[in-house]
């Protein structure tokens, strides 16, 4: 393998899941253990399961040796987090907690899945310094989008300090990956297996983009800008979503967001005292929206009639390709520009980031849709609430544009 032949310094492997690469390693910091007097061995994984696995794997390696090697092995310490020689070297295999490695002065280091730490950043000031003397550093990982300092140490390297492999599933063929692709969407198969840093390739709104918007604790309660309504009425599977938008000069809020789920339309519309359910006419008693946009295709036609008893200021919209493109281009492009904020959810985070943007092959048509398994009711009633924000041509009924 060219990453156990590699003497470098600094190492960075982009690598397929379930390939052994942690099993490699493994080996790797037993035989320079063997090999070498007083090295002291560093393995930081993402969980505590994986630092006790990298453990086990070291046994392994261990029993594995010629017998008459073996009998000259003896260990000095033999802890579920450290393995030591006689030789004066030590192993130690640690999970993912920046305070708990902190002080370590370490000739090798190893990072086993470094996009998945939860504190990268803080890892990389507590752990780096060990190897300022001259050890050295291995950095593993399967990609996690680009959010994270893995991204940033394998593709945004100008100064080319890392050396850089990849192995992807192709290098690994004892892997059924037709089982694998099966059980899998096509983006996690992609990045999980293929390599690949998905997020902006794929995602049409990047985690960098979602998270500069976001803030918590926004307020419900509007300070007289003019409001908006946006709802993307549920299918046979999908979820009702309410989005309310208050503009102030050129700033979007969203200040309410209701999802009904697995909920009879007249619930919906009327809400349910006993089962604390608000419906949609007190929403709009409530808030008193300027425009009230529907998703008005397919169930989305009577609904739309329904809640034209309650308001006057109903603008049905016909889903079309040029609508959506229209509005969903919009939305990015108040994101971009920092004028919407969103509240910081996982529901939001999700369902914006697993909307991808397709075009066909044959016929290079773009169309919009979200990932198996996924939702994407959240943007499409965020797009129709935002979208008086970005005063699109495409939203009109009857030729009454808005």
């Amino acid at each position: 393998m060219k990453l156990l032949n590699d003497t470098s310094r600094f190492r960075i492997l982009n690598k397929s899941r379930q390939i052994g690469i942690s099993f490699i390693i493994a080996g790797e910091a037993v035989l320079r253990s063997l090999l070498f007097s007083n090295r002291l061995i560093l393995i930081i994984s993402s969980s505590e399961r994986g630092s006790h696995n990298i453990i086990n794997y070291c046994h392994q390696w261990i029993d594995s040796l010629l017998p008459t090697l073996r009998n000259k092995i003896s260990l000095e310490i033999d802890t579920q987090k450290c393995i030591g020689f006689l030789n004066g070297s030590k192993i130690y295999s640690l999970p993912n907690n920046p305070d708990t490695v902190r002080g370590f002065c370490a000739t090798d280091l190893y990072l086993d899945e470094f996009a998945f730490f939860e504190h990268d950043e803080k890892m990389v000031m507590a752990i780096f310094p060990s190897v300022s003397r001259g050890g050295n550093i291995t950095i593993i990982s399967t990609p996690n989008g680009k959010l994270n300092k893995y991204y940033h140490f394998f593709m945004e390297d100008k100064e080319n300090a890392w050396s850089k492999h990849i192995i992807p599933y192709t290098e690994c063929p004892d892997l059924d990956i037709n089982i694998i692709k099966k059980s899998i969407d096509e983006i996690t198969f992609r990045q999980e297996y293929c390599c690949e840093f998905i997020d902006e390739a794929v995602s049409f709104f990047p985690y960098e983009l979602i998270f500069s918007c976001m803030e918590e604790n926004i307020s419900e309660k509007p300070i007289g800008g003019t409001i908006y309504m946006g709802i993307d009425f549920g299918k046979i599977r999908d979820a009702t979503v309410v989005i309310i938008i208050e503009k102030i000069k050129d700033i979007a809020i969203v200040r309410k967001t209701v999802i009904y789920n697995k909920t009879e339309y007249q619930i919906q519309l009327h809400g349910d005292r006993e089962k604390g359910i608000i419906g949609i006419e007190e929403l709009i008693k409530e808030y008193a929206p300027h425009k009230v946009l529907i998703d008005s295709t397919g169930v989305g036609v009577k609904l739309t009639e329904d809640i034209k008893q309650i308001t006057t200021r109903v603008i049905p919209v016909n889903f079309s390709v040029s609508t959506k493109e229209e509005m969903i281009i919009g939305l990015k492009t108040m994101m971009e520009q920092k004028r919407i904020l969103l509240p910081k959810t996982d529901e939001y985070i999700e369902q914006l980031h697993n909307l991808m943007r397709v075009v066909t092959q044959m016929s290079n048509n773009i169309f919009y849709r979200h990932r198996i398994g996924k939702h994407d009711d959240i943007v499409w009633a965020l797009a129709l609430a935002a979208s008086p924000c970005f005063k699109t041509k495409a939203i009109y009924w009857g030729g009454a544009i808005i």
